[in-house]
């Protein structure tokens, strides 16, 4: 195997840069959030000893490669003792890990921090390793076209300070939960689930602040599975009786073939029937983005003299 210079030269600036960061560094102080973090004279001795424990189990569990015990560990010790290092090597486990959008807003964090310090070199150090995650997250933008007629909104349970409205903001991929009650609402407050596939994009959400009503059935979907799996219970009676009256070998084939299109219509037609009674958000007519929306899907159906078919767009 051959190991170059530069490889050497590689690992020991990232090793360089990490202990960098060490647990015990004093967060600068903060003006302006809602939670103080207690200063260093305010964390006993107790709970200093408490966060190195557990920040030095979490550092050696990354180098075991188990990050999401070394992340926990970690996370637990900047809670215990609020330091800039504990806060760039949980961001460093949670970007191991996978999870970027996390740790992106964690080096974002550590950047802001040390510049308030006039920690310049670790500064330098946060914001190379946001630059290189700059590609590879995605974000999420939450347009408030009237922030005094909106009272909040929450991704994942997760309420947003109003300066975060209209931003891109670093979000995982998978599934969210948009949540957003406003001032108007008439019923439930407004509700979206988006599914975020790609990084390196940005997927809009628009909050609809007209009066009226935020969430509603679909009802196209409701009638067109009522109606499929209609004929689905139809066709199940056909062939029970064409089974039952003629006991022939062509009887027996068209019951058989009744059924196996009974069968067809009724899985698709309840499901579809079912998901129709969950109710969707109503955007504003008139709102200046396209939101996130999952289409409903109306299915056609056809009888003919020798059988039926379904079909359905999305």
């Amino acid at each position: 195997m051959r190991i170059s210079a530069s490889s050497f030269l590689a690992a020991a600036l990232l090793c360089a840069s990490t202990h960098a960061f060490a647990q015990g560094e004093s967060s600068p102080p903060s003006e302006g959030k809602e939670k103080a973090e207690p200063a260093e004279a305010e964390v006993s001795d107790s709970d200093k000893a408490k966060a190195e424990k557990l920040f030095e189990e979490g550092r050696a569990l990354m180098a075991e490669g188990k990050y999401d015990q070394a992340c926990s560990k970690l996370e637990q010790s900047h809670k215990v003792r609020p330091g800039i290092g504990a806060l760039f090597n949980l961001a460093d486990c949670n970007e191991k890990r996978g999870k970027l959008a996390t740790a992106y807003k964690q080096f974002v964090e550590v950047a802001e921090r040390t510049k308030a310090a006039l920690q310049e070199e670790r500064e330098k150090v946060a914001r190379e390793r946001i630059a290189k995650l700059e590609a590879r997250i995605a974000r999420v933008r939450i347009i408030v076209p009237s922030t005094n007629k909106v009272k909040y909104v929450k991704i994942d349970g997760e309420k947003l300070d109003k300066a975060d409205y209209n931003q891109p903001l670093p979000i995982e991929t998978g599934e969210h939960v948009v949540i957003a009650e406003t001032t108007s609402d008439s019923g439930e407050p407004f509700e979206e689930t988006i599914e975020i596939e790609e990084v390196g994009k940005t997927v809009t959400v628009t909050i609809p602040v007209s009066p009226g009503a935020k969430m509603k059935r679909r009802v196209p979907m409701i009638i067109g599975g009522g109606i499929t799996a209609g004929i689905g219970v139809i066709l199940l009676g056909g062939a029970v009786a064409v089974a039952t009256t003629d006991g022939g070998v062509d009887g027996t084939g068209i019951a058989a073939g009744l059924g196996v299109l009974s069968v067809v219509h009724m899985a698709v037609g309840f499901p579809i029937f079912g998901v129709g009674f969950k109710k969707k958000p109503v955007y504003d007519e008139r709102a200046d983005w396209v939101p996130v929306y999952e289409p409903s899907p109306v299915p056609t159906f056809a009888v003919g003299p020798t059988g039926g078919s379904l079909s359905w767009q999305f």
